[in-house]
């Protein structure tokens, strides 16, 4: 029996407007428990962890840049360095079974935009 996905308020307007974000396509690897994103004109992938119930984790693959902007718009993260274990849904994403990732906290909405922003570039 696979457990069920908890109830998040801030994560589900988060993936409301990834469904629709005109620069976001969903990627075909998702799981029940991760939504896969990619932007159109980079390729750069999310995965928004949807089994989390107090937080809205999405994990990119890391990128010193994306880093350093994202330290700049004080949106938190945690490094996964190559080779950490992790969740094994993201095995399914392309680079994320053992590159290093960047696991984001965005609070709200807006900071979701500004993760997308800050790929876009």
């Amino acid at each position: 029996m696979t457990k069920p996905i908890p109830t998040n308020p801030t994560r589900d307007a988060i993936l409301d407007l990834f469904d629709v974000h005109p620069k976001l396509e969903t990627y075909s690897e998702e799981t029940k428990y991760i939504s896969g994103f990619k932007l159109k004109e980079t390729n750069k992938i999310l995965a928004v962890d949807k089994n989390i119930k107090s937080k809205q984790p999405i994990f990119i693959l890391y990128n010193e840049t994306v880093k350093l902007a994202l330290d700049r718009e004080s949106i938190s993260y945690k490094e996964y360095p190559k080779g950490k274990s992790r969740n094994s849904n993201l095995h399914k994403f392309s680079g994320f079974e053992k590159d290093a990732l960047l696991r984001t906290y965005p609070q709200s909405v807006s900071e979701a935009e500004t993760i997308i922003a800050i790929l876009s570039k």
